[in-house]
């Protein structure tokens, strides 16, 4: 359902500075805009951090980890979710559609129920 969407917002161009999240149980499609630099530069600015902290634990490195993006994740029949950006560790599951081991969530215009609601799925 989300993929025919998706592919337009490529092709016109606009596919970046939007999110789709489609809510099974409540047949809903939302559709959000992100607020722009604000939002980019967080949510850019907290990974770093995480990731500076992953390079100083003994014996990692620039390749201990694969960084997702902003990728959408779902549970069929249930619900998909896309976050701001993620990270798994690299060598495990590294499938498009394999679920990272941590995601960022900005929420900028988001209410705090709503982002604990996320952060739980």
């Amino acid at each position: 359902m989300i993929d025919p969407f998706d592919q337009a917002l490529v092709k016109l161009g606009i596919r970046r500075g939007i999110r789709l999240t489609y809510e099974e149980s409540l047949k809903s499609f939302i559709i959000r805009l992100m607020p722009g630099p604000a939002h980019e530069n967080t949510s850019g600015s907290f990974l770093v951090k995480i990731i500076l902290k992953i390079l100083r634990i003994p014996g990692h490195s620039g390749y201990s980890y694969r960084a997702v993006g902003a990728i959408r994740f779902s549970v069929p029949g249930k619900r998909s979710k896309e976050g701001d950006t993620g990270l798994k560790p690299a060598g495990t599951g590294d499938r498009r559609n394999d679920w990272p081991s941590l995601m960022v969530e900005v929420g900028y215009s988001g209410s705090l129920q709503l982002l604990q609601y996320n952060a739980r799925w």
